[in-house]
């Protein structure tokens, strides 16, 4: 299976914790994308403003955190793609 979507290169690959074939990408194109990875879907794609720096599920998968080189972490809700929480680090 081929996934195409992101316009320069993947830096973050983080499989989901309990869901067979979901994985989340990071890339220097300022996006965060959930794939299916049988099929090669795209199925969201979260702008994070500047390069991204991390992609962590949390331990059931209902949660995806990402960061960026902008100090921005952003709570997403991987089923709606909905920001639940965004904050400013220091």
């Amino acid at each position: 299976v081929t996934m195409q979507g992101h316009q320069k290169k993947i830096v973050l690959m983080r499989f989901h914790p309990s869901a067979d074939n979901v994985l989340a990408t990071g890339s220097s194109d300022h996006t965060v994308k959930l794939w299916d990875v049988q099929s090669g879907d795209c199925k969201l794609d979260v702008e994070c403003g500047q390069l991204v720096q991390e992609v962590v599920w949390n331990h059931d998968g209902s949660i995806l955190a990402t960061s960026a080189k902008n100090k921005i972490m952003k709570l997403i809700d991987p089923r709606t793609g909905e920001t639940i929480s965004e904050v400013q680090a220091h």
